[in-house]
């Protein structure tokens, strides 16, 4: 401060400023911190006239002229010292926020917060305070506010409320994670009601594919055919000849001899009459489908009986000409 020179064993400070040494007449006690900072940091507060030092009174940011902490307040936002005018103090931690850093007051409350106590909606894009919060959203990973949350009843997945879509076919509310779109039709499906083609892989509804009874795969409509035995319809993965209309059940009918289908096929003669004039049978197991080829003086039949309902789907005739077309072909 004064330049003159002090030997060792005389008292000296240290200014809390800047740590330089500094004499104790060339030094002050600030007011505000009570610590000891020399003469060249002392400041005066423009408003009340109260003298500190400069790490306590600072220049106000609009008009830099230096203020008081009772007569100015630092930005817990920014980190700028304002005049009290000019802060406005968070309702939810209480802490002083300058008029340009302070978020919109909540759009469901009406508090106004400091930043780190508020947020923007990704549902409807308000402001909202971190009380009002509702969840985050399960695709984004944003917050939401209370009014914009949906609860997805399928997956419990937290997304916005306009994001969420209605089933085509059961009118079941369905949340993104959980849609899907029918490659065919465009339409969208809850999980239930949609599934992938397992020729093409694309995503089919239930209007636009159905269920292999050989091997339970989903497949969309082109990619299905009709055997010409057994008249049901099969993916084409279960067709074993490219060229021929025939399911792989039908092609591997092989003596009836376990105890679950002998039980199958008695509880069919026991509601159908026809099958009981039948004999040396055959049978193929399917993944939803039972099917048996039975022979008879004047004509063979081929049944194929649904496992789980226990009833006859489709009941096939083969006359006498197309037994002898089958014995000289």
């Amino acid at each position: 401060m004064c330049g003159s020179d002090r030997c060792e064993e005389c008292e000296y400070i240290e200014c809390v400023v800047d740590g330089r040494k500094k004499d104790y007449e060339c030094s002050f006690k600030c007011e505000f911190c009570d610590a000891m900072a020399g003469n060249d940091r002392k400041v005066t507060c423009i408003i009340c006239g109260a003298t500190g030092c400069s790490e306590c009174i600072r220049p106000n940011t609009i008009d830099h002229k230096p203020v008081c902490p009772d007569c100015g307040f630092m930005c817990v936002s920014c980190g700028k010292t304002y005049t009290m005018q000019h802060m406005k103090s968070c309702d939810i931690c209480h802490s002083h926020v300058c008029s340009i850093c302070q978020s919109g007051p909540c759009h469901l409350c009406n508090k106004s917060t400091c930043g780190a106590h508020s947020f923007i909606c990704a549902g409807c894009g308000q402001p909202t305070c971190k009380e009002c919060v509702g969840g985050v959203d399960a695709v984004s990973g944003k917050k939401l506010c209370k009014n914009c949350l949906y609860k997805c009843k399928s997956c419990g997945s937290q997304v916005p409320e306009d994001s969420v879509v209605v089933c085509a076919e059961c009118n079941a509310e369905v949340c993104p994670k959980c849609m899907k779109k029918c490659d065919k039709c465009g339409k969208i499906y809850c999980k239930d009601h949609i599934y992938q083609c397992n020729n093409c892989d694309n995503n089919i509804c239930v209007n636009h594919g159905d269920v292999c009874p050989a091997c339970g795969g989903h497949s969309c409509n082109e990619h299905f055919f009709r055997c010409d035995m057994c008249g049901i319809g099969y993916c084409n993965k279960c067709r074993p000849y490219e060229n021929e209309n025939i399911c792989n059940l039908c092609d591997s009918l092989s003596p009836l001899k376990t105890s679950e289908a002998k039980e199958f096929l008695e509880r069919l003669k026991e509601a159908d009459i026809t099958l009981r004039g039948l004999g040396n049978w055959s049978y193929s197991k399917g993944r939803e489908v039972f099917i048996f080829y039975g022979k008879g003086m004047l004509a063979n039949y081929i049944i194929v009986a649904d496992k789980k309902t226990g009833k006859i789907l489709k009941s096939t005739k083969i006359g006498l000409m197309d037994k002898m077309k089958k014995m000289f072909s």
